[in-house]
């Protein structure tokens, strides 16, 4: 657009004396509505990049979200994964073996440090 609106406009000030009356009416009107078109555009291409650098930020903001529960998530997870990693190990000496309530001690070792950690992430995220 740029280019033809150079063009009218080269068009309308240099040869305005060779042309006639009518085709310089005509040069006339086509470069100004070249310009005009030409600013239009440049408008909605201001506005294209302010709507895109918009929704780049919304969908950071919800990116970020979804890594924060995904981070939450993992360290609430891994205290569950380590002790019940130790107590599936195939080793002799593991404590709680022997007792008839061992799983249900391990279990409930492994909730309270999933609630302990779930709190302190917790408390972290409230501190930002």
């Amino acid at each position: 657009m740029a280019t033809l609106t150079s063009l009218f406009r080269h068009l309308d000030h240099s040869h305005r004396n060779d042309l006639p009356d009518a085709i310089n009416d005509m040069a006339a009107w086509l470069s100004h509505r070249a310009h005009t078109l030409h600013h239009d555009g440049e408008q909605l291409q201001a506005r294209a990049r302010l709507l895109q650098d918009e929704l780049m930020a919304k969908l950071t903001t919800q990116s970020n979200q979804l890594l924060y529960m995904l981070s939450v998530m993992t360290a609430v997870l891994l205290p569950m994964t380590i002790v019940s990693g130790l107590f599936g190990m195939n080793v002799g000496g593991l404590p709680l073996v022997d007792t008839p309530v061992g799983f249900w001690v391990a279990s409930a070792i492994s909730l309270a440090v999933a609630v302990v950690v779930y709190l302190f992430v917790r408390r972290l995220g409230r501190g930002m």
